[in-house]
């Protein structure tokens, strides 16, 4: 099972990554693989309008409407 990072931390280390911080200097940091840290930051880059992509407030919304869609299906 994958770890779950707390919402501060991961909002923390997204100000750091639009900071032009460096993946490489917070992954030395004990805190996300590398991997991670280049999710976030891609991420990261779609949520502040700097990349093209869907925007992870998206994404939830999209995710309760089909949890609600399939719920209304199952009834």
């Amino acid at each position: 099972m994958p770890y779950r990072y707390s919402a501060n931390f991961r909002r923390h280390v997204s100000a750091r990554l639009l900071a032009d911080e460096s993946v490489k200097s917070l992954a030395e940091e004990p805190s996300a693989s590398v991997q991670t840290l280049s999710k976030w930051t891609h991420q990261t880059l779609i949520d502040a309008g700097r990349r093209p992509g869907t925007k992870s407030f998206e994404v939830d919304s999209l995710a309760q409407a089909r949890r609600t869609r399939g719920d209304w299906y199952r009834s």
